[in-house]
């Protein structure tokens, strides 16, 4: 991707500083995301949660 800022601040207008705060806000989002999928699985355990992980979802579209 930070090969690709370049393309997208030319190609979409957004500049590099709001790239960053995507950048940001997406690497918080997933330490928070970690800390409590963590807790989650100390509670209920592993094996259903990796059961879970490899069921398939339907397309959104």
């Amino acid at each position: 991707m930070p090969l690709l800022f370049v393309t997208f601040s030319a190609t979409l207008g957004i500049d590099m500083a709001r790239l960053s705060m995507l950048i940001s806000v997406n690497c918080v989002t997933q330490l928070v995301v970690d800390v409590l999928a963590g807790k989650y699985v100390d509670r209920i355990g592993y094996r259903p949660c990796i059961i879970a992980a490899h069921v398939p979802r339907r397309p959104v579209c």
